[in-house]
Order: structure tokens, then C-alpha cells, then sequence
């Protein structure tokens, strides 16, 4: 009984530690820049159902149509059909935690004068890496992004401008996009904030925030799919992805 004993501990152990699941290891990130990623979004834009962020614009041909969103434009017409692409955490929110964009880098110089901020931070592979996160990317017109800049995402009262059909809300310091784009932000967010942790200034209250907005707006199948397809260019899976599945028919399907 003494030899056993030591022997059943052993097997004991050395089963429980081969029992442990191994980490799926994540395969290569192909899509390195901004440039890259924009381009590859632009090409994926039927699984953005051709339409913008905030106020389900149309987008025809690179082109932005503010008419059957009903988008009252404020200053110019040439600048709200402009395409452009929004990062829904703003690029200030992650690249001023880098120290090439606060105050610079040894290799941020030109004609011999050291620069700092975004052209410096993009020397940096980490920030290179967030700035290109297809998962952030959604497209936009270039004056609706103007006017989110890098406002806070919040519950706005009111309004301080008049947008027409379009229910974005803005005050000085705050933005709140429709409910029809609230899950699609909450989710964005809550990814990024998994994937670069530390990286993003998303306080308590916000993250309580956003965990609510993604339960009262849920996953859509159409975000399944472009997370599927973003996957092999990104090398990770979405975080929400596990709410994913495809049928015995082929088609996906959100659990």
C-alpha cells in the first residue's frame, strides 16, 4: 500500500495537469497599417450593408448619400457625401497613452527636428496594430465624424445641433449615436478594450454603460459575418464572435 500510494498521487496530478486545455494559438496578423486596413474595409463594404456608423447613410461609390437618411447637413455638402473611416475608440483615446505621441521618440525626427503624436506613435508596432483594427473601423461622412471628434460616448439630453432624420445627439463635451448603432459601438469598444488592455481610457461608468447598450442592442448576423472575414486578416477572433454559429445548412446564425 506504501508504493501505491505515491504512484496514484503521481497519476493523480500528471492527469489533471494533461487534462488542461491548450491555447489555440492565433495565427499571423496580415493587415499591418491604417492604409491596408482602410483599403481592405473599403473592399468589405457589403458587410457593412453599404451603409454608414451613425446614420445608416447610403454609400454609393465611395461616395456618401445624406438624402434617404434624411442627414440634415450643417456646413458643406462636398465634406458630409465625403467617405471617410471612423475609428469608434478614437485613435486620441489609445495613441495618447504612447510615448511617441505625448513627447516623442529618438527615431520621430525630421530635418533635425524630433516631432511627437500621430506620425510619430504609427513608428510604434503596438499602436500601428490598434490604429489598423479592422474590428474599430466602421465607414462614415467625414462631417459626422466632425462633429463625434473625440467627444466622450454619453447619454445627451439634448441636442445642441438639429442633424434632421439623422438621431445622433452632441453637446460640448459628449456624443450619443442612435440605437441603431449603439450595439455596434458597445461592442467595438468592449473588444478593443479586451485586446490592448490598459491602452484605452474607458472609465467604470462607461464600460457599465457599454456592456448595456450591447445587451439592448444584440449581435446581428451581418456583424458575424464581417467578424468572420475580418479574422484572418486580424489573426483573432472578435470577442463576441462565440455568439456566432453556422447551421447544418451553412447559414450563420447568432446563439
Amino acid at each position: 500500500m506504501k508504493m501505491i500510494l505515491p504512484f496514484l498521487i503521481s497519476f493523480y496530478f500528471t492527469s489533471s495537469l494533461a487534462a488542461k486545455p491548450t491555447k489555440i494559438p492565433e495565427t499571423p496578423r496580415k493587415i499591418m497599417t491604417f492604409e491596408e486596413a482602410r483599403k481592405f474595409a473599403f473592399e468589405s463594404l457589403d458587410l457593412y450593408d453599404n451603409q454608414t456608423l451613425y446614420c445608416s447613410c447610403d454609400v454609393v461609390s465611395s461616395l456618401v448619400n445624406t438624402k434617404p437618411c434624411r442627414y440634415k447637413v450643417q456646413k458643406d455638402r462636398e465634406q458630409a457625401m465625403l467617405l471617410e473611416w471612423e475609428h469608434v475608440v478614437p485613435v486620441e483615446d489609445f495613441g495618447s497613452s504612447f510615448k511617441e505621441w505625448r513627447s516623442g521618440s529618438s527615431k520621430c525626427k525630421e530635418n533635425g527636428k524630433r516631432y511627437k503624436g500621430l506620425k510619430c506613435a504609427e513608428k510604434n508596432l503596438e499602436f500601428a496594430k490598434m490604429e489598423s483594427d479592422l474590428y474599430n473601423l466602421y465607414p462614415e461622412s467625414a462631417e459626422i465624424r466632425s462633429f463625434r471628434n473625440n467627444h466622450s460616448l454619453a447619454q445627451v439630453k439634448r441636442s445642441q445641433v438639429d442633424f434632421g432624420g439623422c438621431k445622433i445627439k452632441v453637446s460640448k463635451k459628449n456624443f450619443e449615436p442612435p440605437d441603431e448603432a449603439k450595439g455596434l459601438i458597445a461592442r467595438a469598444y468592449l473588444n478593443f478594450d479586451h485586446r490592448y488592455p490598459g491602452r484605452t481610457r474607458i472609465s467604470p461608468e462607461k464600460k457599465k454603460m457599454l456592456k448595456a447598450w450591447n445587451k439592448a442592442f444584440p449581435v446581428s448576423v451581418l456583424e458575424c459575418k464581417r467578424w468572420k472575414h475580418f479574422e484572418s486578416e486580424m489573426g483573432y477572433p472578435h470577442l463576441f464572435a462565440k455568439s456566432c454559429q453556422v447551421d447544418e445548412n451553412g447559414q450563420t446564425i447568432v446563439r
